[in-house]
């Protein structure tokens, strides 16, 4: 079943066609990475799943219109713009709240998150205070205690230098489909699937090669120019995504 089915995608900010009849499918548990330059509307389309703007098309969430999934928290946000009002414990106690059936077990339930991320010296912080990556580390915290069908994430994962959190956010994908909307092709690695945003439309990466982000304009992911590169000169006979496994073929 697709997660998220968009058809007829329609978008205007006054004179500036953004989409015109945009189609896409997200595949449900998948990690697509939704990639697009500066000007391409990533930023719109994040605004539209968050409800910010009005548009012409249908979206729908696991079969339900956006508004729906909205309202009943279908959806997750991590966003460098995110604001809350209160401490990061807060934030955490009104996530448990919003999911009534986790309440009786939410110091637990926080005591678990906390430690996962050794984030207990900022729980009486302000988040609005936080440092950009622990907003992120916060954010992601949220969604293991939201446990939200789909997670939005707006161009924020640059600032991660910890694998640990791009592990959880992993794990995090074993329960809900992930959406990563970013300029920073280095990012595709950690999916499945790739979504290019170019020209008011939207494509959809098959191979994940070379050529398939230059014909966008947009400079490939090293391991995938590395490794298209050492194919041409036959050192290797595949594509590959993955540093681990090039380095093992190169090896054997």
């Amino acid at each position: 079943m697709d997660a998220v089915k968009v058809n007829n995608l329609c978008f205007s900010y006054r004179d500036l066609n953004v989409f015109d009849n945009v189609h896409f499918a997200v595949k449900s548990g998948s990690f697509t990475t939704v990639l697009g330059s500066g000007g391409s509307g990533k930023s719109t389309l994040f605004r539209i799943f968050c409800g910010d703007f009005d548009y012409d098309g249908s979206i729908l969430i696991f079969g339900k219109p956006l508004s729906y999934a909205l309202e009943f928290g279908y959806i997750g946000i991590i966003s460098k713009s995110y604001k809350f009002r209160g401490t990061v414990f807060d934030m955490f106690v009104q996530v448990l709240r919003d999911s009534e059936k986790y309440m009786n077990n939410a110091k637990k339930e926080i005591d678990r998150v906390v430690k996962k991320f050794s984030i207990h010296d900022i729980l009486d912080f302000s988040f609005s205070d936080l440092s950009y990556k622990n907003k992120v580390l916060v954010m992601i915290a949220m969604m293991i205690l939201k446990r939200p069908k789909v997670i939005i994430i707006d161009n924020c994962l640059n600032c991660l230098d910890d694998d640990y959190a791009l592990y959880e956010l992993k794990r995090l994908n074993k329960k809900s489909t992930i959406i990563n909307i970013t300029n920073n092709s280095e990012e595709c690695i950690f999916g499945s699937d790739v979504l290019f945003l170019d020209d008011a439309t939207c494509y959809k990466v098959k191979k994940m090669s070379e050529d398939d982000f230059s014909s966008h304009g947009i400079d490939a992911p090293f391991i995938i120019s590395l490794s298209s590169k050492l194919k041409f000169y036959g050192v290797i006979s595949n594509n590959y995504v993955n540093m681990e496994r090039l380095v093992d073929d190169l090896w054997q």
